[in-house]
């Protein structure tokens, strides 16, 4: 099997610590120019926090379930 047993917790890892990296760089670091009159020209705070939020504990637990 591919990554053995902590397949699941080398999912959780990689997909919390992507979402809170791209919130975060969405958030801090808007894109220069839009695209489109459709593209917002800064993330909305309250989700991108929140999502975040959410990456973060979501590593935590897979990094957490990888060492123990």
């Amino acid at each position: 099997m591919f990554l053995g047993e902590d397949l699941l917790a080398w999912l959780v890892l990689a997909v919390g610590a992507a979402m809170a990296a791209g919130n975060g760089l969405a958030l801090f670091r808007p894109p220069e120019q839009r695209s489109n009159d459709d593209d917002l020209a800064q993330a909305p705070v309250g989700r991108a926090v929140v999502y975040i939020v959410i990456g973060v504990v979501a590593a935590i637990w897979g990094l957490a379930t990888l060492i123990a």
